[in-house]
């Protein structure tokens, strides 16, 4: 099997976890959203350091793990951190990130989800969650399929559908 397939195929498996089941599985969610963090942000300087590709991946992983590791007494700054993600990229994929209408409407919504994170972060993981799995879901449907409408507005619809099913699916959302 092709190796893009196999990539696909993982997106959208994750994506659909996200977008429609992202509260109820956060204790494996958070770890995996900062190993992505660490690992990226690892990537592009283990390179400078060491020449062998094996080690420079074998890095870059235990980068992920440490952070998957921490990610549990990291939970208030993740909400912080999806909370404004999910403002910022839902603000900027409406208006577009090259206006100054789209940046700074990004960054104001983006502060106000992180803030309301605060008080109520479950409702921020569900949003969160719900946009970036629409985010990853939407391309993967559009690369297969002909659909007759933005892909921004389906992106919303998923996003809708994900919110719903998980508030829904989550009566208690508010009590732990």
């Amino acid at each position: 099997m092709d190796d893009n397939i196999l990539i696909l195929i993982f997106k959208l498996i994750f994506g659909v976890v996200l977008c429609f089941a992202g509260l109820r599985l956060r204790k494996a969610v958070l770890p995996l959203f900062w190993f992505v963090i660490l690992f990226n942000l690892a990537s592009p300087y283990t390179p400078l350091l060491i020449a062998d590709e094996k080690i420079v991946l074998l890095l870059n992983i235990l980068a992920g793990l440490i952070g998957a590791f921490f990610s549990y007494s990291l939970e208030g700054l993740t909400v912080y951190i999806l909370g404004f993600y999910a403002g910022f990229n839902l603000f900027t994929s409406i208006f577009g990130a090259t206006s100054m209408l789209g940046l700074i409407g990004g960054i104001v919504l983006g502060i106000i989800l992180a803030i309301v994170g605060a008080k109520l972060y479950k409702l921020i993981i569900v949003i969160s969650t719900s946009w970036i799995g629409a985010g990853l879901i939407t391309p993967i449907i559009y690369h297969f399929a002909s659909i007759p409408l933005q892909q921004i507005f389906f992106t919303i619809i998923i996003f809708v559908l994900g919110v719903i099913i998980q508030l829904s699916t989550n009566k208690k959302m508010y009590g732990e």
